[in-house]
């Protein structure tokens, strides 16, 4: 029994020598260690940013690339020159097209192109609609001194942006929305054509005669519209069309009434201003 505790103590103190000698190697060779990075903060997907009251074009490039139905229209804001948002919708072509610009009739709102704006959009048109200062969600009071500043400011946000060549635009218009319309255009040179649903010579102040001077529209092709039954429309047409410098036509219907409400009685005018403008700005 002697013999094995001296033994088994013999052991214990081998081990213990062996474990000394393993702390003191430990002690002159440091173990490497590996930290771990902090975990990163998590990615939250998120939707592009589009503010649509610059021209995209200009400040803005995400806007074209944003995602949507491109056949639904979507909703701009567009500063005029003393700071009121001009409210509109903006019918987005499938790529890079001719852009056309719509102005409704005096009380009304872009509600008047609902059927027109469409089908522009399909064939293959950028399409701007709006409500004019002082009418419908742009508010404000009527003012068409300014009103004719907005037109030329609506052309320029519609040629600035990226979906359409700036160098074909039109400029369509109701009443006092042709005159805004004609002289618009006019003083646009990338506006190839205007079209007229009964324009007047003298709407609220805004005339129209001196825009169709030679250094004004100058040649430009102008398509303008009117019923018998609006004599007033049908004579400032009339006269209009025999200033032009450049080629026009004037469709005259006989019981069609005023404005957007030719479309009602004679839906061959809708197919009529496309073709126009398909004629006279897409080629």
């Amino acid at each position: 029994m002697g013999d094995g505790r001296r033994a088994l103590r013999n052991l214990c103190i081998a081990v213990m020598m062996i474990c000394a000698a393993c702390d003191s190697r430990s002690a002159t060779t440091a173990t490497p260690t590996w930290t771990f990075p902090p975990s990163p903060t998590p990615l939250i997907p998120r939707l592009p940013t589009v503010d649509l009251t610059q021209p995209p074009g200009v400040s803005n490039p995400t806007a074209a690339a944003m995602p949507r139905d491109a056949a639904v229209p979507f909703a701009v804001e567009i500063p005029a020159n003393d700071g009121l948002r001009l409210r509109g919708l903006f019918y987005a072509p499938a790529g890079v097209a001719p852009g056309v610009l719509l102005l409704h009739m005096l009380d009304h709102d872009k509600d008047d192109w609902n059927l027109l704006a469409p089908a522009l959009q399909q064939a293959g048109f950028a399409v701007l609609a709006v409500d004019l200062r002082g009418h419908g969600a742009t508010g404000g009071a009527p003012d068409w001194v300014l009103a004719q500043n907005d037109t030329a400011v609506l052309l320029a946000w519609l040629r600035a942006r990226p979906d359409v060549n700036p160098e074909r635009v039109a400029a369509v218009g109701a009443s006092i929305g042709a005159n805004l319309a004609l002289i618009g255009c006019a003083a646009d040179a990338w506006c190839r054509t205007a079209v007229l649903l009964s324009p007047g010579l003298d709407y609220q102040g805004v005339r129209t005669e001196p825009a169709l001077a030679i250094d004004r529209l100058g040649v430009r092709p102008v398509l303008l519209a009117a019923s018998e039954d609006d004599a007033y429309a049908l004579a400032s047409a009339r006269r209009l069309a025999g200033l032009a410098q450049g080629a026009h036509r004037l469709q005259v219907y006989q019981s069609a009434g005023h404005g957007i409400e030719m479309f009602n009685t004679e839906p061959g005018l809708q197919d009529l201003i496309v073709s126009w403008l398909l004629e006279h700005l897409a080629q």
